[in-house]
């Protein structure tokens, strides 16, 4: 049996990478710009192992790989709980109408008002100065 060579890693990974930048520029989808940006994350992996294989000395391939990994679900964290906002505020996940977070009004008006309802200085107090210039 013949080992796989290098070369052939890296046109897998640029294949991937390509498909995952093609997938996230084109689709209006969050949820697929989302998998297209894991699958460049796993693309820039497999090149990162294969390198890695190649030249055994140092493991910083696989070190790196895995610091990729931990970004990338971090990643997958955020952007799902994005993704659910933008979905409780519009009742879509489409990548144009991300801009319009009109149903966000309420959640900043309740913290601002926890945020008065918190704060240690009552305007009644004589003690608490206001920040604003006179």
């Amino acid at each position: 049996m013949t080992p796989i060579a290098l070369e052939h890693y890296l046109i897998l990974g640029a294949l991937l990478f390509c498909v995952g930048a093609m997938g996230f520029m084109t689709r209006r989808n969050m949820i697929v710009a989302l998998m297209s940006i894991e699958l460049m994350l796993n693309a820039v992996n497999l090149t990162l192992v294969a390198f890695n294989r190649m030249y055994q000395q140092a493991h910083t391939g696989q070190m790196f790989t895995f610091f990729i990994v931990a970004v990338a679900a971090a990643e997958a964290a955020v952007g799902l709980s994005i993704v659910i906002a933008l979905y409780r505020a519009n009742k879509s996940i489409r990548t144009d109408q991300a801009d319009q977070l009109k149903g966000l009004e309420r959640w900043t008006r309740s913290f601002g008002s926890f945020r008065r309802s918190t704060s240690r200085c009552s305007p009644s107090s004589s003690g608490c100065r206001s920040s604003a210039p006179s």
